[in-house]
């Protein structure tokens, strides 16, 4: 690897050598690599071609996960939980036992049991994990989709940041067909129910407001969002590092 240096500073390929911008500057490369042609073709790489489907079908896994729950996860998630969620694909993907080196996919893995031990209990916001923010046991119903918490004291059983004054809790319904080419889903919520911190014990109970369509695997998600209420107008706290969202049932 070469630097750049002298007045004229360009980027580009030129006489088998690329020229191109990095975090350590200006920086010059000599080109290399197999051709397209030898990647497709070229025995040499019939492993890195069979990895390169797996792998792709993993992040187009993850990609309709995201998209499915991304009314939920906009205000709960860490930089980290798209590289999370591909970990958790290829764990998934792995389950795959029926087909061969290559052709290995998720829609055919998450049909094992083991599948649901892998997907529940994820948290998209490492940061703030579910467990550690809600310390109060829930149940869900996988037939109606509805959450409950039974005798809830929001001071005693939310961990709550510094300044926030209120929380508004959600349940999501999701749906998804990793199967599918390509994958598809939808998402249901539930109402949402804002509380005091400083609010009298309730029996919270979330319920689905339709029931998602279509076919594939069930994921329930219940997410915590941490405001502040001044005069009546709400305000978001740190850009939502303290809200949790987590994967708590597989249907």
């Amino acid at each position: 690897m070469a630097r750049q240096k002298g007045v004229f500073k360009f980027s580009g390929t030129i006489d088998g050598l690329t020229y191109y911008e990095s975090k350590y500057g200006l920086l010059v490369r000599r080109k290399g690599g197999p051709s397209k042609e030898q990647f497709k073709n070229d025995p040499r790489f019939k492993r890195v071609r069979e990895n390169s489907r797996e792998f792709g079908n993993c992040g187009a896994a993850t990609k309709v996960l995201r998209a499915v729950l991304q009314p939920l996860m906009k205000e709960a998630r860490d930089f980290q939980v798209t590289a999370r969620l591909v970990k958790l694909m290829t764990a998934i993907r792995n389950l795959d036992t029926v087909s061969v080196r290559g052709e290995r996919k998720v829609g055919t893995g998450i049909a094992f049991p083991g599948a649901k031990a892998v997907l529940k209990g994820f948290d998209f916001n490492e940061k703030a994990k579910l467990e550690r923010v809600l310390k109060k046991p829930y149940s869900v119903n996988t037939v109606t989709g509805v959450i409950t918490v039974a005798g809830l004291k929001p001071k005693l059983d939310i961990k709550c940041p510094k300044g926030a004054t209120h929380v508004k809790i959600t349940g999501g319904w999701a749906r998804i067909d990793f199967a599918a080419e390509p994958g598809q889903g939808e998402l249901i919520l539930t109402n949402q129910v804002t509380l005091a911190l400083k609010a009298s014990p309730t029996n919270l109970v979330l319920t689905p407001l339709n029931l998602p369509s279509g076919m594939g695997k069930d994921i329930f998600v219940l997410q915590l969002v941490f405001v502040q209420v001044v005069n009546g107008v709400e305000f978001s706290l740190k850009n939502g590092e303290h809200n949790t969202m987590g994967i708590i049932e597989i249907g």
